[in-house]
């Protein structure tokens, strides 16, 4: 009698035995088909937010000041002249970190500085105090509160926060979606005064692509304005993609639709010459190679991370890069990718559990049906049937059964799959924010904007057979392991009780 017959005939006789093992393995090819349909479902996913959502480092000059930076004298002329006292990142040196191998692009932040407009901007904490002031008794009034009621009235409620940038297109509101181009273009590299507003500036004061702004400085204290003015022209109108939270404490400068994004070395030029000339500082020779004090080196694959900081570091041995802080420009990516790894771990968890209590069970199960099969083997062994011959039949028989618990589940599996990644789905997804982005400001005062999980999980759950043969082979492999360890542990006890020829 062939092992394959032996094993058929145990099936069909120990029926109810066969109906166990049937039901045991189905559960479990049940799970692990819904665990690897939706393994691979969150993680295609995972990898496609890679593509989409761009990740960097940032790198942030970390001195107390200027004097810590450089040595300062005067030349003929009197203008000022400054020379490194530490080595620093300057621009010559950031175009090598360009050629390392996974960094696309880079973008050097600014800050934002206040300007009089005299546009009608969207009302924050100057206006508020300016109300609050004003509704007092006039008699009451200290003389510190008049001059901040006349430096309201003069420009701060005027003053709109410009924002100077090489390339726009990689500022990183631009970049993640907060902000985008609703009308005309955004600022590029080869502009020259010219300007990027918001819808809401532009609808308060009925301003198009083609009108000009006229700017000027200001004394912040006494609202005086000084200096000459500068014209810009607005090529770009932006939509804020997220409601923004505005209290008394924040000033109309600071007030996302009212900044207003321009050209950063005209701008840059003529702020600097007004600054000089009305407070009389002396004007500063510009550096032959710019030191770079704050900037985002964006990274397209958020795995490669580590690898291009150390790059980084290892560029140029004459930097010293305990002057930066380096920080992982990732949250974009890790907000959207949160639920989707989330779903990965989850499902892989899944299948480790059910395999690892699949193996557990059955090895207990199998113990003792295989206890019970002592007198069976015996008479098999004395008839010549060898070790290997027997545990092969036993395991014939499992996997016989098993094989058709898993086409039976393998047909169950769809719809059950779809049920379970859809609750699964919303499970992750209650715990998003209703916000799509948030704002902050870091510890320099500057506004941050990042997303948040916002999106909804929203997946499709196909079984392939290359995810059906994987599934198999693992089932397969716990069937047989578990097969094993019972066949080991029944021969470890029968040992010097039951003598079985071949053992």
């Amino acid at each position: 009698m062939t092992i394959y017959k032996r094993a058929f005939l145990y099936i069909t006789r120990k029926k109810a035995r066969s109906l166990i093992l049937f039901t045991i393995v189905f559960v479990m090819a049940i799970f692990m088909l819904i665990g690897i349909a939706i393994h691979s479902s969150a993680l295609n996913a995972a990898e496609n937010v890679k593509k989409s959502v761009q990740t960097g480092i940032s790198l942030r000059l970390d001195v107390a000041d200027a004097e810590e930076t450089f040595d300062f004298h005067k030349n003929a002329d009197g203008e000022i002249e400054r020379t490194l006292k530490i080595p620093i990142l300057t621009q010559s040196k950031l175009q090598k970190i360009l050629k390392i191998k996974g960094v696309s692009g880079y973008f050097e932040e600014s800050n934002i500085f206040a300007f009089y407009t005299g546009l009608d901007v969207h009302p924050g904490g100057s206006r508020d105090l300016l109300e609050e002031l004003k509704a007092k008794d006039s008699d009451t009034l200290t003389d510190e509160e008049k001059e901040t009621i006349k430096g309201l009235e003069a420009s701060q409620i005027y003053a709109c926060g410009f924002y100077p940038v090489q390339e726009a297109r990689w500022q990183p509101f631009f970049l993640n979606g907060a902000l985008e181009i609703s009308e005309g273009r955004n600022i590029k590299s080869s502009d020259q005064k010219k300007a990027v507003i918001s819808e809401e500036l532009a609808d308060r004061n009925k301003l198009k692509i083609g009108d000009k702004l006229t700017i000027s400085s200001f004394n912040y204290i006494t609202g005086e304005r000084y200096g000459n003015t500068l014209e810009l022209e607005i090529v770009g109108i932006f939509q804020m993609n997220f409601e923004e939270q505005v209290s008394k404490y924040t000033t109309e400068s600071d007030i996302i639709s009212n900044l207003i994004f321009t050209d950063e070395e005209e701008f840059t030029n003529w702020w600097t010459g007004e600054w000089n000339e009305y407070y009389n500082e002396d004007p500063i020779v510009p550096l032959e190679d710019p030191v770079v004090t704050y900037v985002t080196l964006y990274v397209d694959d958020p795995g490669m991370l580590k690898e291009v900081e150390d790059e980084i570091r290892g560029i140029d041995d004459k930097i010293d890069w305990e002057y930066y802080n380096f920080e992982y420009y990732d949250k974009d990516y890790k907000a959207i990718a949160k639920p989707l790894l989330l779903m990965v771990k989850l499902s892989t968890a899944l299948m480790i559990i059910m395999a690892v209590g699949a193996l557990v069970i059955l090895s207990f199960i199998l113990s003792m049906w295989i206890q019970g099969r002592k007198k069976e083997i015996h008479i098999l062994s004395l008839i010549g049937i060898k070790k290997r011959s027997i545990l092969a039949q036993i395991v014939l028989e499992c996997s016989l059964v098993s094989i058709c618990a898993f086409i039976l589940a393998g047909a169950a599996a769809g719809p059950i799959t779809d049920a379970v990644g859809k609750g699964l789905e919303k499970s992750v997804s209650s715990i998003q924010s209703d916000q799509p982005y948030e704002t902050s400001r870091n510890v320099n005062g500057e506004v941050e904007i990042y997303r948040t999980s916002n999106e909804p999980v929203m997946l499709e759950y196909n079984l392939t057979l290359v995810m059906a043969v994987k599934v198999l082979a693992v089932m397969l492999a716990v069937i047989i392991l578990s097969v094993l360890i019972s066949f080991m542990r029944i021969e470890g006890r029968g040992r010097g009780k039951i003598r079985i020829h071949g053992f």
